[in-house]
């Protein structure tokens, strides 16, 4: 079987459609197929992701800003649907202060 070009543009829809926020989180565990979400979760951090979509692709924008999150060092990242997080990525610590601002751009590609 093959899956289209339509095919996999109606599903980057879908789940463009249900795509709502991004988390920072600070566990440093390595992620899982099987994670249900980020290892520790900052609840202050959630907000609402921007979205493009192009041909197969989706790419997610998440911004903290400065005055958010403050005192944290984030070492882990998830992107949001209604039912839960969707990926979870983990990277070096990012120490937040006042004077950042973090941004993360996803793009996840059907193929």
């Amino acid at each position: 079987m093959v899956l289209t070009t339509q095919g996999k543009n109606l599903i980057r829809d879908l789940i463009d459609a249900d795509l709502s926020q991004g988390e920072l989180g600070t566990d440093n565990s390595a992620p899982s197929e099987t994670d249900t979400g980020l290892g520790t979760p900052i609840a202050a951090t959630i907000k609402s992701l921007t979205t493009a979509t192009t041909d197969k692709q989706i790419s997610m924008e998440y911004t903290l800003d400065s005055v958010t999150g403050n005192g944290n060092t984030y070492t882990e990242f998830e992107n949001q649907v209604a039912g839960g997080g969707i990926n979870r990525v983990t990277f070096a610590g990012i120490a937040k202060n006042s004077a950042m601002e973090l941004n993360v751009v996803t793009v996840l590609f059907i193929k």
